[in-house]
């Protein structure tokens, strides 16, 4: 849950950049749920990395990290966020992975097999259903849309709030 309840969560995102990974769709996919996304930043800093990655993961309300492809950095993000005791939502697509590794394999994810879209099995509704619904604001527009047509309508309404987020 965000920092003071009214506000929607600031979100750490650790992935992979690499050809195997889908990040612009990935992203794109995020950006219409109207959290505050952070990735690790690539601009040029005097300090180390491993600085830079702990001030964002520190900074914000929790983090999510996708292990789909199994990156090492994104091995490293996980380990800081556990290290520093910040909350995370480890998130994986069943398409891309080739396995768990053991020593998270007992840890609860957040599956999905595709990043675009709003169909059952895609990104933002996976997303939308354990860290959304439960955990933000906007659990109320939910409530409030009739049972019917309920969750594209869910998903417009997120839309919206992003496009404010993002458009003053």
């Amino acid at each position: 849950m965000a920092k003071a309840p009214y506000k929607l969560p600031s979100v750490f995102v650790g992935c992979p950049y690499g050809k195997d990974f889908p990040f612009k769709a990935f992203k794109s996919s995020l950006d219409r749920i109207p959290f505050r996304w952070y990735y690790a930043d690539t601009h040029l800093s005097t300090k180390h990395l491993l600085g830079v990655l702990r001030s964002y993961i520190r900074a914000v309300d929790y983090c999510i990290f996708d292990i789909s492809t199994w990156n090492p950095n994104v091995a490293l993000e996980i380990g800081l966020a556990e290290g520093l005791g910040v909350e995370y939502y480890i998130l994986l697509n069943r398409k891309l992975s080739k396995g768990v590794p053991a020593d998270i394999q007992g840890l609860q994810r957040i599956e999905y097999s595709n990043p675009k879209g709003i169909g059952a099995d895609c990104l933002v509704p996976a997303v939308v259903k354990y860290l959304v619904k439960e955990l933000t604001h906007p659990k109320n527009i939910y409530g409030e849309l009739p049972s019917g047509s309920r969750e594209p309508k869910f998903y417009f309404a997120l839309s919206v709030l992003a496009h404010l987020r993002d458009n003053k």
